[in-house]
């Protein structure tokens, strides 16, 4: 009989913990990037935000494209058409939250330019090649920046489903798409 009553009781603390639970997820997710208060580091943080303002919110992310299997270059059609089409939705995303990117590149913007040694956006055994941005990510427009994340990571799954054994393998990374992902294996944990 006190086994009845325990069990029940276990089953309603459950219930009724549960949204404080998530709640917490919610918040600690994201983890806070903030050295203790009072360190050199805490200082210099406080300095770069007063004088710098605009970078401090400022985030990279990554669409790395790298061949399936060893090829002469990741350099080709298929990867510029791929990186144009990527570049197309990033545009469209600062369209839509107007001043957020703050800088965009991939292999191609430097290909085609006169500049001493080699691209920086491609991997030295030429198996690999870049897009990247930086975006400007504040509390108020991190959902729009998770929900654009979750658009490119199945735009990136598509493509990745249909490219054969010598095709391109398309993979994406950065604060954003780290922390989102973070969150949701979280939440999937939890429930």
């Amino acid at each position: 009989q006190l086994r009845f009553v325990f069990v029940l009781g276990w089953i309603a603390v459950f219930v009724l913990m549960a949204p404080c639970a998530y709640e917490m997820v919610l918040r600690g997710a994201p983890l806070m990037k903030r050295p203790p208060s009072g360190t050199p580091s805490s200082a210099a943080l406080d300095d770069f935000q007063q004088h710098f303002g605009n970078l401090t919110v400022v985030r990279r992310e990554v669409i790395s494209l790298r061949c399936k299997m060893p090829c002469a270059s990741a350099v080709t059609v298929m990867s510029r058409g791929f990186v144009q089409q990527f570049v197309d939705m990033i545009k469209a995303y600062n369209r839509t939250n107007a001043g957020s990117i703050v800088m965009l590149n991939s292999y191609f913007d430097f290909a085609s330019h006169h500049q001493p040694g080699d691209n920086p956006l491609i991997s030295q055994d030429r198996q690999s090649i870049l897009l990247q941005w930086g975006w400007r990510i504040t509390p108020s427009t991190k959902p729009n920046a998770e929900a654009f994340c979750e658009e490119l990571k199945k735009e990136i799954a598509f493509k990745n489903a249909y490219q054969g054994p010598d095709g391109l393998e398309i993979a994406a990374t950065g604060l954003v798409f780290l922390d989102h992902a973070m969150k949701t294996t979280l939440i999937e944990e939890i429930a």
